[in-house]
């Protein structure tokens, strides 16, 4: 598995490496119940790995459908939008905002743009599950059907200021 990491670009293995991280280090600071020192830190973290995700996407250009960018790259204007208009609420006090956005932008940017690089003929995929497709489609189907739960759940009443 190592060794098929390495042969991949490197611009690849360090969008892979940090989109991991993000996935593995978010749920410490977008669920955790204290916002203490340690949120600061690990969300402050999570940011730097979410940009460098969105960042690296922009070189990483396999599936050319508009010009040298694919559908999927919505996902790097999407979360630059999140972290501004996250950082913007914690400025004004407005904490219910911010967590909201950032929870937001956890399941959609690493939850569903993660779904679609599971895709078959996708590297992740064939580093993951090889020439297993029923394996992997099942996978997929539970990942997305575990989003979708999540993300019809009803809000507890808040005030968001």
């Amino acid at each position: 598995m190592v060794s098929e990491l390495a042969q991949w670009p490197l611009v690849v293995q360090i969008h892979a490496g940090a989109a991991v991280l993000a996935l593995l280090i978010g749920p410490m600071a977008i669920w955790r119940k204290r916002r203490d020192r340690w949120h600061r830190f690990v969300g402050a973290t999570w940011l730097v790995l979410m940009l460098v995700v969105a960042t690296s996407a922009w070189f990483i250009t396999e599936i050319r459908l508009i010009g040298p960018f694919s559908p999927i790259h919505i996902f790097s204007l999407m979360t630059y939008w999140s972290i501004f208009q996250a950082l913007r609420h914690v400025r004004a006090g407005r904490y219910l905002a911010h967590g909201a956005e950032l929870r937001s932008l956890y399941l959609q940017a690493l939850g569903i743009a993660g779904i679609f690089t599971l895709l078959p003929g996708r590297d992740l995929h064939a580093l993951i599950f090889g020439e297993k497709i029923v394996l992997a489609l099942g996978v997929m189907v539970v990942l997305a059907t575990g989003l979708v739960v999540i993300l019809r759940r009803k809000p507890r009443l808040q005030i968001i200021r």
